[in-house]
């Protein structure tokens, strides 16, 4: 083999080394990215897990509320309450018939 063709036959190995350390590099450095592009959106779906869990819990208190002040609004509402308020506290008491009187339009 003459010397040229060994030293072509060099240059066409390194070269092809070359080009297989280019391909080696980049498929690596693919698949670190994709490595951690999946450990981002697992984070991602941790966190919006956890605020789900949190507004679900929240939702849940504010239910539960709304069911204290409803019951308690009824309990206001009812009309032996409103005539003990108003004997006990406001000194009312119920008018009989005779005391009412019909107020007619001149």
């Amino acid at each position: 083999m003459p010397v040229g063709a060994s030293s072509k036959a060099i240059d066409n190995l390194m070269h092809k080394l070359a080009k297989n350390k280019l391909w080696l590099v980049l498929f690596v450095s693919t698949n670190i990215l994709l490595v951690l592009l999946q450990i981002y959106k697992q984070s991602i779906f941790v966190q919006y897990a956890y605020a789900q869990q949190r507004l679900e819990r929240e939702k849940k208190q504010l239910t539960k509320r709304r069911a204290q002040l409803i019951s308690e609004l009824h309990a206001q509402q009812a009309h032996d309450k409103i005539k003990r308020f108003a004997t006990e506290r406001l000194g009312m008491h119920k008018a009989e018939l005779k005391q009412i009187k019909k107020m007619e339009q001149l």
